[in-house]
């Protein structure tokens, strides 16, 4: 019965330690695509800068002013969105480094579960 219980234990610690290693693959998944979203954030934020040193150059005062005005603040936006999608990236690193530190702990404590199973006990 006790080596029954252990092998349900260790089984246990077989799942938990695949399903934690799941979640550290969807972690830094999830971290890969924001990243590539604040790098694409950070590209559009260039294009509106170029865009409106053209306008400014071709465009009245009044009318540069008024571009340039809401690129300033369109460009703002993008590299607020483009911060808080590396922040959230970095946060899901490091979710993924836990993820993968639980996972090897109990993939070792399932080792040393398997290995006093496969000790004869002393009778």
């Amino acid at each position: 019965a006790g080596v029954h219980a252990s092998k349900a234990l260790a089984g246990r610690f077989a799942r938990a330690s695949a399903e934690a290693l799941e979640a550290r693959s969807s972690d830094a998944e999830q971290a890969a695509k924001l990243e590539e979203s604040a790098r694409s954030l950070r590209g559009q934020g260039a294009v509106l800068k170029q865009s409106a040193s053209e306008v400014t150059v071709r465009a009245a005062r009044h009318a540069a002013a008024s571009v340039m005005h809401s690129t300033e603040d369109s460009i703002r936006s993008l590299e607020a969105a483009a911060s808080k999608a590396e922040s959230e990236a970095a946060e899901r690193r490091e979710r993924a480094k836990a993820a993968l530190a639980l996972a090897l702990k109990a993939q070792q404590q399932m080792a040393s579960s398997v290995q006093r199973l496969e000790v004869p006990e002393a009778v």
